[in-house]
């Protein structure tokens, strides 16, 4: 991590420019590195988790407004400005998002895939797990959320294993 990163009062921040005015970008849980040995070791920068539990509309027309197709903007928007390798160092990054149903995960990578990122809808990871109050049965904590793949909006899964 550069060493004006570590200087910052909030390094976690995400710092970048959109129409012409500063803005911030924080996950819902600090970033952290995976570390990968896949014959030789390799790292993978993730920032965060984005937790998502359905409160957020998917789109708005306010774009003041928080929606997660403003948040997958905010995050391109970092991502084209190259913000993440300069901030943090990171030649991988990972956002991935968490949701508490399948029908809306696949809504939000439908969104992401018709925003039409490119190369950059490689780095939005998505993955679903029942609330407490769901009738479907939540995973026990196994380490499945890195174990197993993870879904991307028009690329094949991703997985922290391999």
């Amino acid at each position: 991590m550069p060493d004006a990163t570590k200087q910052l009062t909030n390094p976690h921040v995400l710092t970048f420019e959109r129409d012409g005015q500063v803005k911030s970008l924080t996950s819902d849980w600090r970033p952290f590195v995976v570390e990968r040995d896949l014959g030789s070791k390799s790292y993978a920068f993730v920032f965060g988790f984005e937790a998502d539990c359905g409160t957020e509309p998917l789109d708005t027309a306010d774009i003041e407004r928080t929606s997660i197709r403003n948040k997958f903007i905010a995050y391109l928007s970092a991502l084209n400005q190259d913000v993440p390798r300069q901030q943090f160092g990171a030649a991988t990054f990972l956002i991935p998002f968490v949701t508490t149903t399948r029908a809306r995960m696949h809504s939000m990578m439908e969104l992401l895939h018709r925003l039409d990122p490119g190369a950059l809808g490689k780095r939005f990871l998505f993955k679903h797990i029942p609330s407490f109050t769901s009738f479907e049965k939540p995973a026990p904590a196994t380490g499945h959320m890195l174990l197993e793949p993870w879904q991307r909006a028009g690329f094949e899964p991703f997985s922290f294993a391999e």
